[in-house]
């Protein structure tokens, strides 16, 4: 993560501490758990139950539940995670629920969180203010603005520079397919970011073309959720022992599930996505399709990410805009929630084929790189 998206970052946090007022209401509950523990009165129980009220609905909705997976990633690195939306009313609650008969105990653990998180929420006040005094910009997104990020995992490219460079043409290809699709030529992407702590490039990318990658990136995450488990109990088979040569009719009912399910994913994305007019040039876009799906299947079940975030259109622009790109916005906030990092354990499991076959461009590419390498 460079400045500038850590400056973004804990600028949208500190907006959010501030429109929420968590803080603030944690301290009223903390003030409120500490009158019933000193006389158990009416009025105490009624300031209770309004600060935990008031906490409730102002965590119910945070902004934070919608980070795409690398900002939630972001945000668990600089040890955020734990004071924002759903998972600091969990921590609440959990106070609350299990000290419920002792709450001395729960003032104790409540003034705990207090402390952290208020502690949190200074040092990222700092950070913002420091940034802003030095000069340092944040990478925003604009209204309507699109960006495609990619995490690559240092172990998937052995820290070398030819085969990180060799998976950003994987990209591309992949890429460049779904542009010429949406939009009847290939897209120029801009390079926006890089991270080098993780590997992550972020790229500018238009909504006619950043939406049915997140269309496609969402369906493809959801069928993976079906074969971790899959994988889960493949991995657990040799670790007890049973041979690779065993377990491959395992390996075989996982790899057919995704095909099975990219072969109908493509279909529909040329669909309801293409702009080619051209019959022949359209049915070879279908087949990049399917190869670039297959290609992004195998790199989630090797732990890459591979995100579409949006800045949302706000009323004016909503009226203002056609309806495609109202359309496209809606499908990436819409995608971009379920878009999540995967556990991964032990051997990856899919091997779907990434050539065309046929001579097509995807073949060439490789032929290319290895005629370099030679």
């Amino acid at each position: 993560m460079n400045a500038e998206r850590l400056h973004a970052l804990v600028s949208v946090l500190n907006r959010e501490f501030d429109e929420t007022a968590s803080i603030d209401d944690l301290k009223r509950l903390c003030d409120a758990l500490k009158l019933v523990v000193e006389q158990d009165h009416p009025n105490h129980q009624q300031q209770l139950a309004t600060a935990r009220k008031n906490l409730q609905e102002s965590l119910a909705h945070s902004v934070v539940d919608e980070f795409s997976p690398t900002w939630l990633q972001a945000l668990k690195e600089i040890g955020g995670k734990p004071y924002f939306g759903r998972a600091f009313l969990s921590t609440i609650e959990d106070i609350l629920s299990r000290n419920n008969i002792t709450l001395a105990v729960a003032v104790e653990e409540m003034e705990k969180l207090l402390s952290a998180a208020s502690n949190f929420k200074e040092a990222i006040t700092n950070i913002d203010s420091g940034f802003k005094e030095l000069g340092i910009g944040d990478e925003q997104l604009s209204i309507g603005e699109c960006e495609i990020g990619m995490l690559i995992p240092r172990s998937a490219v052995d820290n070398r520079l030819d085969e990180f460079a060799e998976e950003l043409e994987e990209l591309s290809f992949a890429l460049d397919a779904f542009s010429e699709l949406a939009t009847g030529k290939k897209h120029d992407y801009r390079l926006k970011t890089i991270s080098s702590s993780d590997l992550t490039i972020y790229l500018e990318a238009a909504v006619a073309v950043a939406a049915p990658i997140a269309f496609a990136i969402e369906r493809l995450v959801a069928t993976y959720k079906n074969i971790l488990d899959i994988k889960k109990l493949r991995n657990e088979l040799i670790t007890k022992g049973v041979s690779e040569d065993d377990t491959k009719a395992i390996e075989a009912k996982a790899n057919a599930m995704m095909e099975a399910r990219i072969s109908a994913l493509t279909q529909e994305i040329v669909k309801k996505y293409s702009a080619v007019k051209d019959e022949h040039r359209r049915n070879e876009l279908s087949n990049a399709i399917g190869i670039s799906l297959n290609g992004i299947a195998n790199r989630i079940d090797r732990g890459f990410n591979i995100e579409v975030r949006v800045e949302p259109l706000n009323e004016k622009e909503v009226e203002s805009v056609n309806k495609d790109v109202k359309d496209g916005v809606e499908t990436i906030q819409a995608a971009t929630k379920n878009m999540q990092f995967l556990k991964h354990d032990g051997k990856s499991i899919l091997r779907l084929p990434e050539t065309c076959g046929d001579g097509g461009e995807k073949q060439k590419s490789k032929s290319r790189r290895k005629s370099k390498k030679s």
